[in-house]
């Protein structure tokens, strides 16, 4: 709400109706219960902050720009919608737990584990991948290829027993 200017060519009644439009802008400022202004809000100085007590609504959207992290958030987060990320994920090992997926997951590149406990595995269609693999238990495996034969032993002879033996 723009307020009028006043000179001294005003007169008393002119000062008093904007002085009181001055004291109703700062009665808004301060105890509400809303404060429309069209303007920008520049926290300029080292070390301002602004803080919201309860909840932050925005209509349009939000630009954060500067150096370091732009966004550091240190509470969860809950995205009603999509959530697009135009460069990398970084998880922290440190303080990170699990990566929890209740949908279907679709990977269009590489995924690469450096160390992965399987307890069941399908592959649709397409292959899992599994290299430099230990297996505790039992593996059930209906195709090896490659030279899986010679991982097992070097002439393969062992293999070829068990497959004849059944």
């Amino acid at each position: 709400m723009a307020i009028t200017n006043i000179t001294n060519a005003n007169t008393f009644g002119q000062w008093l109706s904007t002085t009181q439009s001055l004291v109703s802008v700062a009665n808004s400022l301060t105890d509400g219960p809303t404060l429309t202004a069209n303007t920008l809000l520049r926290l300029t100085h080292a070390g301002e902050t602004l803080n919201v007590a309860n909840t932050a609504i925005f209509t349009g959207n939000i630009a954060v720009t500067g150096s370091g992290y732009a966004l550091n958030v240190s509470n969860s987060v809950y995205i009603g919608g999509d959530l697009l990320v135009g460069g990398n994920v970084t998880l922290d090992a440190i303080g990170f737990d699990n990566l929890t997926v209740s949908g279907n997951t679709t990977i269009a590149e590489t995924l690469t584990v450096p160390n992965v406990f399987f307890t069941t595995a399908f592959a649709n269609s397409g292959s899992i991948q599994v290299y430099n693999a230990t297996v505790l238990n039992t593996a059930t495996v209906n195709v090896l290829s490659g030279n899986a034969v010679a991982q097992f032993d070097a002439a393969g002879t062992g293999v070829a027993m068990a497959i004849a033996l059944g």
